[in-house]
């Protein structure tokens, strides 16, 4: 008689596995549900889940550059290093870009992790934390730039490249923490 009431509270339950709510809400017989969902139904119900999607997807085209940058990298290091706005005297520092294709291919594969944990204060803080690597690849960038007297042949290019990626992670940190 047990096992017939579990499978009728299971039948019950009501849960969400979308981005906007990620928790699970159970109706006792005779209850209420105590979920706002069913205020946002029709039109508004189906913009709002997509609206609630925005972070995720951000968050996702994020760990997908990083990891296509990464790729690149380690495949075209040469390219690689003018879109980083290193310039390679040396054959051998190509080692160095691998590097940091491989440093760029593992932080979208963690960022990728992370957002399947489902959780959008830790994913957004992994967006904030990817942000500032990207930030200080800038500087260091803009530094050298200045340092080699290098003209701004490579390094305008590539500066913005940093500063646009680095603003783009911080633009998916926020929406996603904002519930978008």
């Amino acid at each position: 008689m047990r096992d017939l009431e579990a499978r009728g509270q299971e039948a019950r339950r009501h849960e969400h596995s979308d981005a906007s709510h990620g928790h699970a809400i159970f109706t006792v017989p005779g209850g209420s549900r105590n979920c706002k969902c069913t205020e946002r139904q029709g039109i508004a119900g189906a913009i709002w889940s997509r609206a609630a999607m925005i972070g995720w997807i951000l968050a996702a085209l994020a760990a997908i550059a990083l990891m296509v940058i990464g790729v690149a990298a380690l495949l075209a290091p040469q390219t690689s290093a003018a879109q980083y706005g290193i310039v390679v005297d040396d054959p051998r520092a190509l080692a160095f870009i691998r590097a940091m294709g491989v440093r760029d291919l593992l932080i979208g594969v963690l960022l990728g992790l992370v957002s399947t944990s489902g959780s959008r204060g830790l994913a957004a803080w992994a967006l904030y934390a990817t942000t500032a690597i990207a930030m200080v690849d800038w500087v260091l960038v803009t530094i050298d730039g200045r340092a080699g007297g290098r003209g701004d042949r490579h390094g305008v290019p590539s500066r913005l490249l940093h500063l646009a990626g680095g603003l783009g992670l911080l633009l998916a940190g926020t929406v996603l923490q904002a519930g978008y």
